[in-house]
């Protein structure tokens, strides 16, 4: 038995083969556990490691769409950029959810129940719009300093992009900032 292995919960996930198209991944057992008793029966959390490839290749062969609800601190945003990292070498189409109202599935569901982590879940990010967010909170935009160092990481996130995302989040940007 290795932990990097396996996955919590994921015997009960794989029983819901409907929902299996979409795997939830979160940090912790409370999550899954409270998840599951809410409706969400494709949750799993690694059982405490942090995301292995092995993990990650076990998620891929089971589900398209795997996506990531780490706690909404700096801790579990670190960790979901470096499971974005690792989910790299999947086919799997991967996106981050955007956690607001709770530092975790657990607290949301508790405050505000489950049509807000359906909507959570809903809104979820890719992974350009995870590290264009993630900048986005760092600085203060009514500022045209805040603007302008915005606009520098952002552009070093796009830099690394295809034609098409770049015009379409390059736009995005600029509409949002009123810049050119």
């Amino acid at each position: 038995y290795t932990k990097g292995r396996h996955l919590y919960g994921l015997n009960l996930a794989k029983k819901n083969s409907e929902k299996m198209k979409r795997i939830l991944v979160v940090e912790g057992y409370m999550d899954v556990i409270a998840l599951h008793q809410a409706g969400f029966t494709n949750a799993v959390a690694g059982l405490g490691t942090a995301l292995t490839s092995e993990q990650a290749s076990l998620l891929s062969r089971y589900a398209s769409e795997i996506m990531i609800a780490y706690d909404a601190d700096e801790a579990g945003q670190k960790a979901a950029t470096r499971a974005l990292q690792i989910f790299k070498n999947t086919p799997a189409k991967i996106k981050v959810l955007r956690l607001s109202g709770g530092k975790d599935p657990d607290e949301i569901i508790k405050n505000y129940g489950v049509e807000k982590m359906k909507a959570i879940i809903s809104g979820a990010a890719n992974e350009i719009e995870f590290a264009l967010l993630r900048e986005h909170s760092k600085y203060d935009l009514a500022s045209d300093d805040g603007k302008r160092q915005y606009l520098k990481s952002a552009i070093e996130i796009l830099s690394n992009v295809g034609a098409v995302e770049l015009d379409i989040y390059a736009s995005r940007i600029a509409d949002e900032l009123a810049v050119t």
